[in-house]
């Protein structure tokens, strides 16, 4: 039951993500100034990794039920870890400190 309830909240929970994650791309596409594109960034990368949390939640679930199934795919890790900082750089300008990348 506490399996199913979290696959179904996970999943409730991926597509207002998705929708955010969208709106933001489209806005970032109309062109920004730094400090609005900085925003719109940091909240599509935010909402990007939550749907990464969602989709290990799922992943975990059907591991756990024997459906799991690995996929395999290339990415650019340097791509990753700025979006990571880009995300962080937020809460760091926030408090007076500077972090770059």
């Amino acid at each position: 039951m506490i399996r199913h309830t979290q696959a179904t909240v996970s999943h409730n929970m991926k597509a207002p993500i998705e929708t955010v994650v969208m709106i933001t791309e489209k806005l970032l596409e109309r062109g920004r100034d730094a400090e609005e594109a900085g925003m719109l960034k940091g909240a599509n990368n935010a909402c990007k990794l939550m749907g990464y949390l969602m989709d290990d939640l799922l992943d975990r679930q059907m591991l756990e039920s024997g459906n799991f199934s690995a996929k395999f795919c290339q990415f650019n890790v340097t791509e990753c870890v700025k979006e990571v900082i880009d995300t962080l750089k937020i809460k760091f300008d926030k408090k007076g400190n500077k972090l770059d990348f």
